[in-house]
């Protein structure tokens, strides 16, 4: 039964993926259309020269973007974020970096495996 309900999910996700992949196609095809259509005319000399255009922006762009980054020291190092709370799990890990936390957490640990061994741990309340 569970293996059913599994496959049954495995399909319903292939399905859901096959559609938006379809439509993600049916869109693509729809722009390139569009574009051959404005296009048409076009000569092979101005191909080149929008190709050139392109290829120089994009490149100027990368090329100044990778200077940029190379001339400014990081600034984000120093991040402190204020107004979080400690989760209670992690509150507790740093009380045991302590040696006195740890020994108290061992004594009450062992009290504890004390009390299952003798079967009372069910009436015990914390």
């Amino acid at each position: 039964m569970i293996r059913n309900k599994k496959r049954r999910r495995q399909k319903i996700i292939s399905q859901i993926f096959q559609r938006l992949d379809s439509a993600t196609r049916r869109r693509q095809h729809q722009m390139a259309e569009y574009l051959n259509r404005k296009t048409a005319g076009f000569s092979q000399r101005r191909w080149i020269w929008l190709l050139l255009l392109f290829s120089g922006l994009f490149g100027a762009a990368a090329l100044k973007v990778g200077l940029n980054s190379m001339n400014r020291p990081f600034q984000g190092g120093n991040f402190q974020p204020g107004g979080i709370s400690i989760p209670k799990l992690i509150s507790e890990r740093r009380f045991m970096d302590s040696l006195a936390g740890f020994e108290q957490w061992r004594r009450n640990h062992y009290k504890h495996l004390e009390t299952i061994k003798n079967g009372s741990h069910d009436r015990q309340i914390k």
